[in-house]
């Protein structure tokens, strides 16, 4: 859903505004469809003039997803592609296992720990097709705005609870629009919960919170700390763990929101990383989504949009 502001033709503006007030008057292009013969104009005693059917519609678009569903995977025929799942044995591994023989463990800094390929092809098929499912339903995929009315570079869905990157919080359901938190499947914890018993660096987490980022392959994402879970759990150190699937992302860390300072790794489908401890506050983010740089058989299988899904899941 887009909005768009223009200034009205002449033949169109209210015949009880003042010249001034004419020339400020705004349309407003809302659900795709120009809403502009309703307008009003109030001038107070100062002077200053307002819009209140406007500025309703503004505040109230600002906070709306699009009313259509977004699709991670639009070229996908669901009848037409055998259905992958995981792996019945996948639960039967031992805590510590892991998900994939050929994951590397590279310790990037104190309680910085990067598994590269950890989560296997038949893995990453399922959580995307589950992705695509959730998201396309109540409390799935929307573009988060800020407080000035930005939107965030980025698709965005909460399992579990809802973020509000406004008012920086969680709660059990979307602050715009009330619809409830998608559950967080089982089979996306059993996998965060294996990586994490196979860094071995940090305690065991029940995760109650996984936000699904999705960025296209011009989308950025600004340094910053991910500290809005609770008190005790910060305090704890409790790790955050972080799946990338898709293209390869060159992603920023450092002990500063200075980008020229921090570090950069590329992030490659199948990778998890995971900051616990002294690195649970790193700045970090994303400068670049590497374009077609994801493996051939999630395009093939599944018909996934080019970009970067980012599954974190933390304990609140």
């Amino acid at each position: 859903m887009w909005m768009v502001w223009w200034t009205l033709p002449e033949s169109h503006k209210p015949n009880n505004c003042s010249p001034i007030g004419r020339h400020n008057i705004a349309r407003v292009l809302i659900r795709d469809q120009w809403t502009s013969e309703s307008l009003t104009c109030d001038v107070s005693s100062t002077g200053a003039r307002s819009y209140p059917l406007v500025e309703r519609k503004v505040a109230a678009e600002m906070s709306q997803p699009s009313t259509q569903p977004f699709d991670l995977c639009p070229n996908y025929q669901e009848s037409t592609k055998a259905k992958t799942t995981i792996p019945r044995d996948h639960k039967k591994r031992k805590a510590g296992e892991s998900s994939t023989k050929a994951a590397s463990v590279q310790h990037l800094r104190p309680r910085m720990v990067l598994l590269k390929g950890f989560v296997k092809p038949g893995d990453q098929i399922e959580m995307v097709r589950m992705c695509r499912q959730l998201g396309k339903g109540p409390g799935g995929f929307y573009r988060p705005s800020l407080k000035n009315g930005a939107k965030l570079n980025l698709w965005m869905m909460s399992l579990g609870k809802s973020w509000d990157p406004i008012a920086h919080s969680y709660g059990p359901t979307h602050p715009f629009d009330e619809a409830q938190a998608p559950t967080i499947p089982d089979a996306f914890k059993m996998i965060a919960q294996t990586a994490n018993s196979t860094a071995s660096e940090y305690p065991q987490i029940n995760p109650d919170i996984c936000i699904v980022n999705y960025y296209t392959n011009s989308e950025k994402l600004g340094l910053h700390q991910d500290k809005d879970e609770s008190e005790s759990s910060l305090t704890k150190g409790l790790p955050f763990i972080s799946i990338s699937i898709g293209d390869t992302t060159e992603f920023l860390f450092g002990n500063t929101r200075d980008k020229d300072q921090a570090t950069k790794i590329n992030l490659e489908s199948g990778d998890i990383l995971i900051l616990g401890g002294e690195s649970r506050l790193l700045f970090h983010g994303v400068s670049h989504v590497k374009t077609n740089t994801a493996p051939s058989w999630l395009k093939e299988e599944i018909g996934i949009r080019p970009g970067r899904i980012n599954l974190t899941f933390r304990q609140y």
